[in-house]
């Protein structure tokens, strides 16, 4: 069959374009697996009682990655960090850091940091890997919290 209005078909072409482009899949949701989201996770033991958290927020202060990770119960772990390379990271008074909120009470590495944050996985857009500490309140309460098993996945930087 000869086309016989050569617009028209440029015309059918064009529009058939602009529909199947416009169909593309958008890809700014920082996602490594193809449109699939990953559930950003973390968990810990807390004195020998399991932390699960329900929210996990990520902002950044200069250079500092800062997730706020929210259990149920309004207990709050909270981990900064600048350097996202895979390998170990000590704590310091610095950078890295752990605290943790209970009870309107604070607890940090002061005044002996200890422990580590270990990412063992690296994406284009999200890192996982696990962590443990002590963290005190020397002033107000003389307890310590031990953080051991902790462990993050797909977190989003």
């Amino acid at each position: 069959m000869l086309v016989k209005k050569p617009y028209l078909y440029f015309l059918f072409t064009a529009a058939v374009v602009t529909i199947l482009l416009s169909c593309k899949k958008d890809n700014d949701n920082n996602d490594d697996n193809g449109g699939i989201v990953p559930v950003q996770t973390v968990t810990a033991i807390i004195n020998s009682n399991p932390f699960t958290a329900s929210t996990i927020v990520h902002s950044t202060e200069d250079t500092m990655h800062v997730y706020v990770c929210t259990a149920t119960n309004g207990d709050k772990l909270t981990i900064k960090i600048s350097d996202l390379a895979i390998g170990q990271h000590l704590i310091t008074p610095d950078d890295p850091t752990i605290t943790f909120l209970t009870g309107g009470v604070l607890y940090d590495q002061n005044p002996a940091p200890s422990g580590h944050i270990t990412i063992t996985e690296k994406t284009t857009y999200r890192i996982s890997g696990s962590f443990e500490t002590a963290v005190n309140n020397i002033s107000e309460t003389g307890q310590t919290y031990q953080i051991t098993s902790g462990s993050f996945s797909q977190w989003e930087y």
